[in-house]
């Protein structure tokens, strides 16, 4: 089966799957899926890009396949392609409807190519739970931690241009960290769209103000487009390690995949679900097919482990 039609057959299993889940299907509270940058496109005359759509139909079934069911799915940002048009928030609303229906809840972030108007014409109802008006900050209580999601698109525009590549937190969203996370009484993990080096709370870097939270436990982004476990130091903090998750793209260029987040009394493992890797520019196209094979292979059912600062 080739690529073309193994992603073919999702748009007929999806249905289905959607179809066998029942009310009492059970979840586990401690099971969640991240996935980031969709890039949705539904504009046909963008047609080279059409296929990250196919790969969201496609992940979106495997989710609903999963036994027990997962309490979240995180997505990290940049839902659809290019500059956040309506057209591409109304397709990406209806391909995640069936995790909507089987009463999965799904938390968003704003990546650069998100626009915070249109997401809300088509995703109204996670307004309801931001922590900061006017920016998509939530806090999602877990049974052994807490997950905060931050807001990390720059500016925002109506969708008809395209906007800043890298990201910010706003002052309201810094006032609140301030205000609240250093006095955090359980674990608590913190995502954004954009990764930490970017990323400052006032006069600091957003790693030293981490490093000097107690109960930080690790920070996980997107926009990378890349499976990366790695570690930064906090160096006011007596040098203190913070570990990092870069997450890969659900299917538009570099790492291709998803991943499945499991949480226990000690920590959580995050394990990646590799699909596929892309080299948006080959030098040769031979070359490019050995570098896509032999990187799925090297990251299929990579494991990265964090551990609760105070198991």
């Amino acid at each position: 089966m080739n690529r073309r039609e193994f992603l073919g057959l999702a748009s007929t299993t999806l249905a289905a799957g959607c179809a066998s889940i029942c009310a009492n299907s059970a979840f586990d509270d401690n099971l969640a899926v991240f996935i980031s940058d969709p890039h949705v496109n539904a504009d046909p005359k963008i047609s080279r890009y059409m296929y990250p759509r196919e790969w969201l139909i496609k992940t979106v079934s495997e989710i609903l396949a999963l036994r027990p069911l997962p309490r979240y799915v995180f997505c990290f940002g940049d839902l659809v392609f290019d500059h956040g048009v309506e057209g591409d928030y109304k397709e990406a609303r209806k391909i995640l409807k069936p995790l909507m229906d089987a009463k999965i809840k799904i938390v968003h972030a704003m990546g650069n190519h998100d626009r915070r108007l249109n997401f809300a014409k088509h995703f109204p109802e996670a307004a309801a739970h931001t922590v900061v008006p006017g920016r998509y900050v939530t806090v999602t209580h877990l049974p052994y931690c807490d997950f905060i999601m931050l807001d990390s698109l720059k500016g925002d525009n109506d969708g008809k241009v395209k906007g800043p590549v890298d990201g910010e937190l706003n002052q309201a969203e810094c006032d609140w960290l301030k205000a609240n996370l250093p006095t955090w009484k359980r674990p608590v993990f913190l995502g954004a769209h954009h990764p930490i080096h970017e990323l400052r709370v006032g006069n600091i870097s957003l790693a030293e103000f981490l490093g000097s939270c107690p109960n930080f436990a690790g920070w996980i982004h997107g926009h990378d487009h890349k499976w990366l476990p790695s570690w930064a130091t906090a160096w006011s903090t007596k040098r203190r390690t913070l570990r990092i998750l870069t997450l890969p793209s659900n299917g538009l260029w570099g790492d291709i995949g998803y991943t499945i987040f499991r949480m226990n009394p000690t920590g959580a493992v995050a394990t990646l679900v590799s699909k596929d890797f892309w080299n948006p520019v080959p030098d040769r196209p031979s070359a490019a097919v050995r570098e896509s094979i032999l990187c799925s292979r090297k990251n299929q059912s990579c494991v990265f482990a964090f551990e609760n600062v105070n198991a």
